[in-house]
């Protein structure tokens, strides 16, 4: 079924015409047309039947015929990533929609090459991912600054964990076991941090450390992708229970 985020508010019954873009996707592109049915979402109201009253490659109008998913929150979970090449940092950014992100922030380091990322395509990337994967709501992506500011500013209710190579991380389990340990920790939400194609540097690794409650993540025997590291090491933390 064709699934389109809404910045509407949906109500059963309500009739709205769509914006250019997605008229022309619906009646031009999937070729629906009068009575077809499409599903139509967002994270406040949920997600609704939608039928075609009147196609048009511009203006179509829709009708919402009732809800048939009711609001359902994703539990907050960041990452900080450091933005790589075009097609790269889409990919990157598709996968951490699919793998329940709520925050992207993008961070420059030490060996970071690119330095500007171009939020409203990222965000337009991160709308046709949840569209995909039956998500409600979309990843807030957020411009990039600097890893120290990042960090001066960090929030204190995240747990930073960052993903570590060359033995400096441990296990899913032990940071499982850690937090289940500690109440304060048990509260915060998990903060996943990807390093650049060359790794974060010593100081950046000491700067991390220095974060209260930080833990480092081993993502494997293998040097990793950055991107690749993105699924591995969202996927680990989906699996905490929180």
């Amino acid at each position: 079924m064709i699934r389109l985020y809404a910045k509407d508010s949906l109500v059963k019954d309500k009739e709205l015409e769509l914006n250019d873009k997605d008229s022309h996707y619906l009646c031009t592109v999937m070729r629906l047309n009068e009575g077809d049915d499409f599903h139509y979402f967002n994270e406040n109201d949920g997600e609704f039947l939608a039928k075609i009253i009147k196609p048009h490659k511009k203006k179509a109008l829709i009708k919402l015929i009732g809800q048939i998913e009711p609001v359902k929150k994703s539990k907050e979970l960041h990452l900080y990533l450091c933005p790589l090449k075009k097609d790269t940092t889409n990919f990157a950014v598709e996968k951490a929609t699919e793998c329940g992100a709520t925050h992207i922030h993008f961070i420059k380091t030490d060996y970071t090459n690119a330095t500007r990322v171009n939020v409203e395509r990222l965000q337009a990337v991160a709308k046709e991912a949840a569209e995909q994967c039956c998500r409600l709501d979309i990843p807030k992506i957020l411009d990039i600054v600097s890893l120290e500011k990042a960090l001066i500013e960090w929030p204190d209710h995240l747990c930073p964990i960052i993903a570590a190579e060359d033995g400096r991380g441990q296990s899913i389990k032990a940071i499982e076991k850690s937090i289940s340990s500690c109440d304060t920790l048990n509260k915060l939400t998990p903060a996943l941090f990807i390093g650049p194609e060359g790794g974060f540097s010593d100081y950046e690794f000491e700067r991390l450390s220095a974060l209260d409650y930080s833990q480092f993540l081993d993502l494997g025997p293998l040097i990793l992708r950055a991107e690749t590291a993105v699924v591995v090491g969202l996927s680990l933390l989906n699996t905490l229970e929180r």
